[in-house]
C-alpha cells in the first residue's frame, strides 16, 4: 500500500521478520491513487524513480547477500531505457555490493550505505555525502563485535566506510536477540563520548 502525504506526515512502524505493521500514522495520510500516479508518470517530461534495494525480491540462498532476481534487473534496465527516467537505487549495502548487483545497468544512480556514498550515473565517480570525524574508536568496537560474532553461530560483522554492522540474521533468533542487547550495552558504554550514533 502506498500513501501520499497531504501535509506533514510520519509513521512509526514495527518490523519483525517479514511482517511490517504500521503502529501509528499521521491522520492526514491518504491512500495513493495508483491510476492518478500512472497518468502523471506516463505524461511527465521527467521522472525520478527511487527503488529500495532491501525491498526488492532477491535470490534467497540463506546468505547475507541480496542479489536481485533476473526479472527485477530486467525491469530496472527497462526503466533506464526511457531517457525521461532517472532511476535511483538506495541501499544500506556497500558500494561494492551495489556495483556487483546493478553496475551493468547504464545510467543508473546508486546510493550505498543509506546514502553516505552515491554516484549520479554509471560513468560518474562515487561521492561522500558528508565527511566523517576521525574514527579512533573503531578498533575497540570492532574487537567487541567480532568477539560476539565469534561466539554466536550465524552472526557476522560487516564493516563499511560509514558504518559497522553486527548482522545476526542467520543466527538463532532467541540467542541473537539476547546477545544483541548485551552487545548494545557494551558498545554504548565504549562509545559514551564518541561522535557516533548506535542504531
Amino acid at each position: 500500500m502506498a500513501y501520499r502525504p497531504t501535509n506533514a506526515s510520519y509513521y512509526l512502524g514495527l518490523n519483525i521478520g517479514i511482517d511490517f505493521r504500521i503502529i501509528h500514522s499521521h491522520s492526514e495520510l491518504r491512500k495513493l491513487n495508483i491510476a492518478d500516479c500512472e497518468y502523471h508518470f506516463f505524461n511527465a517530461n521527467k521522472s525520478v524513480i527511487f527503488i529500495d534495494h532491501e525491498a526488492l525480491p532477491v535470490f534467497d540462498d540463506g546468505s547475507y547477500y541480496m542479489q536481485p532476481t533476473e526479472k527485477i534487473l530486467e525491469d530496472i534496465h527497462e526503466l533506464t531505457l526511457d531517457k525521461r527516467n532517472t532511476v535511483v537505487i538506495f541501499s544500506n549495502k556497500s558500494k561494492e555490493a551495489l556495483i556487483q548487483y546493478f553496475g551493468h545497468i547504464n545510467d543508473i544512480w546508486l546510493a550505498a550505505e543509506s546514502g553516505y556514498l552515491y554516484k549520479t550515473g554509471s560513468k560518474s565517480e562515487w561521492k561522500k555525502l558528508i565527511l566523517l570525524a576521525k574514527r579512533i574508536w573503531l578498533n575497540s568496537v570492532l574487537e567487541i563485535m567480532n568477539s560476539y560474532a565469534h561466539n554466536t553461530d550465524g552472526a557476522i560483522v560487516e564493516q563499511k566506510e560509514s558504518t559497522i554492522v553486527y548482522n545476526y540474521k542467520n543466527a538463532d533468533e532467541e540467542q541473537g536477540n539476547l546477545v544483541v542487547k548485551e552487545l548494545y550495552d557494551q558498545v554504548k558504554q565504549t562509545l559514551a563520548n564518541a561522535p557516533v550514533e548506535i542504531i
